[in-house]
């Protein structure tokens, strides 16, 4: 729900969801969600 709330108001935009680790403070996973057409 929240990755079609951010294409509506940005729909040029690649979306990329990005996780963290809290206790290591690290990234510890990320990846594209949606890329914009043309690409």
């Amino acid at each position: 729900a929240e990755v079609e709330e951010v294409k509506k108001a940005y729909p040029q935009a690649w979306i990329r969801i990005i996780g963290f680790d809290n206790m290591c403070q690290v990234q510890c996973i990320s990846f594209i969600a949606y890329k914009p057409e043309g690409y």
